[in-house]
């Protein structure tokens, strides 16, 4: 088929030609053939990012992130084209490991290609999973103990104990009272604690 003199869009019906098939039917016996004439340009587009799609490789970092494409069509297309007009999606492909092809997305009519046109995969690293940490602490008249949980998993665990209080078997209070109160103090729980014929005793004046 030979266009000529044609500018804009053209549409012809051209017969099939059957001659090196030998004798055969054919239906039907001619297509139709749609085209536009018109000069051919190129442009180029740089800093285009690359989309990791869906599958395995959202798994990866792409190294380069943006490449630059190249368009090339018919003129009054390719100066219509836009940075939102161009995809790049990367896409395993063959056996070369960390290595991924691109594939350029261009509307119709447009010749694309991604230069460069292939890039290395970093597999991401996996999130630290931050520790849950307690910190219990505990304490009494006789004891103190601390304790450290990590992720529910017992850390460490330290207890401070008065041994004086194990001969008795359990906290005494008169034991304690001597020991922690001042003497002033200390002199009126013991004489509280005396009998109150003892008491009435102590307090008459010689």
């Amino acid at each position: 088929m030979e266009i000529t003199n044609v500018s804009g869009g053209f549409t012809r019906n051209v017969p099939i030609d059957t001659m090196p098939l030998g004798i055969v039917r054919l239906s039907p016996k001619q297509v139709t053939v749609t085209g536009e004439m018109g000069t051919i340009a190129e442009r180029s587009f740089a800093g285009i990012p690359v989309e990791t799609g869906a599958g395995a490789i959202t798994s990866f970092i792409v190294t380069p992130a943006r490449v630059s494409v190249a368009v090339r069509g018919p003129e009054e297309r390719v100066q219509a084209l836009t940075r939102d007009s161009l995809r790049v999606v990367a896409h395993i492909a063959g056996s070369i490991p960390g290595v991924a092809r691109i594939t350029v997305i261009a509307p119709r009519g447009i010749t694309a290609r991604a230069i460069p046109d292939s890039v290395t995969l970093r597999r991401r690293a996996t999130p630290t999973r931050r520790a849950d940490v307690v910190l219990g602490i505990e304490t009494s008249c006789d004891e103190t103990s601390a304790a450290v949980l990590v992720n529910g998993e017992l850390a460490s665990l330290v207890i401070l104990s008065q041994d004086i209080h194990k001969i008795f078997a359990a906290s005494c209070p008169s034991w304690r009272a001597g020991h922690i109160l001042p003497r002033s103090r200390r002199w009126s729980i013991a004489r509280w604690r005396r009998p109150a014929s003892r008491r009435r005793q102590s307090t008459r004046s010689p």
